[in-house]
């Protein structure tokens, strides 16, 4: 009898762990909002490698969360292991996301800005002005910290270079990091020593040329428009204020410059005349900067004048205009120096209104450019009926492929129907 007692005892001690794994799988997809993607058109496999960052919020609970909603559904932290939830809480460095899962060491007391690293065949490079969490920051932190890291053998070699006249300085922070050969090309923006309370404070971007055999500094070249004048000029790069979540190389770096100016009042602003506003191109592989006959109809400089800067990808600056009937792309070849003729992506006005119809406030479309293809997704989904539109489209004919949208999945917890649903970034 003894024996069938440990055999009842088993077989109820199975089934209450197989009861519990079911209910807290149950619970845990009952306890974060669930979507799905629905098509409306086209071929579903152009989109198999779809990854959309997007949080919530409900104003009334004051409940947000942040997952990730793929063609199989929706994940969140809950679904994967507790190893892999670090991955989550910084979903929208995809690529970053990929260099820690396969090489998780490298990046111990490293950030997780994706511009700050570089990936080729061989290495993965990455630079940052030096400091750490434990530094006290009234110190002068006038270094780079430089990590290289031989993917093939998992060697890591680091070591830190002095940033030339830092006396100059107040601070500086690495915007970019490109690599052509041995060198390493580090874009920082350098804040002026002084001059940095001011309304707009004064500011140069720089280019440290690092060779990476002899570990020095070999060239410091100021990124800036020629002038006569002693004219301050605050500059940026462009190809970080695209939507391509994936780390490539970049053989150009565009750059977007005006004059600093400082307003009478604080509460007066100031207004930038595109006509000022200087476009350039850093070529990584021969360092030459050449000024761009870019339009002033394209000199955009913040989200709140359109078209912007879509894409920065191999001799191509790709700008997105929203049209009633479809998106309109423009293309400036850089190494041309011409804006090419436009291509209509038409659309219908029920897959437009999914872009046209989103509050002020919330940058639409996010698009991306992979290969021959580009990707616009709309940023929001709430109860005042604004959804998710997922378009893909043929960059050289216009043809859409692909053309879907976001829906409340079957799973959807009730609570959460009316939270308000955003789409912070993506990669297909």
């Amino acid at each position: 009898m003894k024996k069938y007692w440990k055999l009842i005892t088993l077989i109820v001690f199975s089934v209450i762990s197989i009861s519990t794994f079911y209910l807290v799988t149950v619970s845990a997809e009952n306890s974060y909002p669930q979507y799905s993607i629905e098509t409306r058109s086209g071929d579903e496999a152009v989109i198999k490698d779809l990854v959309l960052a997007a949080s919530t919020f409900d104003e009334n609970s004051d409940y947000g969360d942040m997952f990730q909603i793929k063609t199989e559904g929706t994940i969140g932290n809950k679904d994967v292991p507790f190893t892999q939830q670090l991955d989550m809480t910084h979903q929208h460095d995809f690529s970053v996301q990929k260099l820690y899962r396969e090489h998780r060491g490298f990046f111990r007391e490293k950030t997780w800005n994706m511009f700050q690293y570089h990936e080729d065949e061989d290495f993965i490079t990455y630079a940052n002005n030096f400091y750490t969490v434990v530094d006290d920051y009234e110190e002068i932190h006038d270094k780079l910290e430089i990590a290289v890291l031989d993917k093939k053998t998992e060697e890591e070699t680091n070591f830190e270079v002095e940033v030339p006249d830092y006396k100059n300085y107040d601070s500086f922070y690495v915007e970019d990091v490109q690599k052509s050969g041995n060198i390493l090309h580090v874009f920082t923006t350098n804040y002026i020593e002084g001059e940095t309370e001011l309304y707009q404070p004064i500011t140069e971007l720089h280019v440290y040329k690092i060779d990476l055999d002899s570990q020095k500094i070999v060239e410091d070249l100021i990124l800036a428009p020629s002038s006569d004048d002693d004219m301050d000029y605050t500059s940026y790069i462009v190809n970080i204020g695209s939507t391509n979540s994936e780390m490539t190389p970049e053989p150009y770096i565009i750059i977007s410059s005006n004059p600093t100016v400082q307003p009478e009042t604080t509460e007066s602003g100031v207004e930038i005349n595109p006509e000022d506003i200087t476009m350039m191109a850093y070529n990584v592989e021969t360092s030459e900067v050449s000024e761009l006959a870019v339009p002033n109809e394209f000199k955009g400089w913040s989200e709140s004048m359109y078209p912007l800067v879509t894409n920065v990808q191999d001799e191509y600056i790709y700008y997105t205009t929203l049209k009633e009937n479809g998106f309109e792309m423009n293309r400036f070849n850089i190494e041309e120096n011409t804006m090419e003729q436009a291509q209509l992506i038409e659309l219908p006005s029920e897959v437009m209104e999914n872009f046209l119809n989103n509050p002020e406030g919330y940058a639409t479309p996010l698009v991306s450019i992979k290969g021959n293809q580009i990707c616009y997704v709309s940023t929001l989904k709430d109860k005042a009926r604004h959804d998710v539109g997922i378009v893909v489209a043929d960059l050289e004919s216009g043809q859409v492929l692909y053309d879907g949208t976001i829906k409340n999945s079957e799973k959807m917890n009730d609570v959460f129907k009316d939270v308000t649903l955003t789409i912070d970034s993506f990669m297909f």
